[in-house]
């Protein structure tokens, strides 16, 4: 997910290009902490950190070769790079040599781009959630957000944690199967929950 400029410039520092070592490690530590909440990565994968991309934020998944890629416009801003960073760290979690995702994997993925990191800036978690709750190139975002915060409500324990205990390739996920790990939640919002949407490059 890549927000606005105009966000962006409220939170900016000097221009000092980021060291990809380091967001490689940045990506590692989030991957274990999202492992912690959410269960392992899918094993089969050779995953090699991440690589600016000017098509980025996204998911790069080739064969078994997977790379996390961030927009070149960010990579001065580490910040910024890191809440990209946390979106495509949950995707990573499951790769999808397709493109689209349910919208419970979208609203996790954004529920983490700001939980997740920790910040250099106390101020950037804010601007970020200001972003998301109004600006209109964010809506589905939120939409999916909205959704995955509400599931949260009907559950004793992580959703998601409990669907992948299931079946731990959220790439898999349908209507029975999320309905079986978390049967609380109404057949309305699981169907919602369910419905696979095209949010990345």
């Amino acid at each position: 997910m890549q927000m606005a400029d105009r966000s962006v410039r409220k939170n900016r520092r000097a221009a000092v290009m980021i060291d990809l070592n380091w967001l490689s490690k940045e990506a590692e530590a989030l991957i274990k902490k999202a492992e912690c909440s959410f269960l392992r990565r899918v094993d089969g994968y050779q995953r090699h950190g991440v690589r600016f991309n000017v098509k980025g934020p996204r998911l790069w998944v080739e064969g078994s070769d997977v790379w996390i890629e961030i927009a070149e416009s960010v990579c001065a801003y580490p910040d910024q790079a890191l809440f990209q960073l946390g979106h495509e760290v949950i995707h990573s979690l499951s790769p999808s040599h397709t493109n689209d995702a349910s919208l419970l994997e979208e609203g996790l993925a954004v529920w983490f781009s700001l939980h997740g990191p920790s910040y250099q800036n106390a101020g950037y978690k804010s601007i970020a959630t200001s972003y998301i709750e109004t600006d209109k190139e964010a809506e589905s975002y939120r939409e999916a957000l909205h959704l995955y915060n509400e599931a949260q409500l009907y559950t004793s324990s992580e959703c998601v944690k409990a669907i992948r205990s299931e079946d731990i390739n959220l790439q898999n996920l349908t209507l029975s199967s999320l309905q079986k790990a978390c049967p609380k939640i109404p057949s309305p919002l699981a169907e919602r929950l369910c419905k696979r949407v095209r949010l990345r490059a």
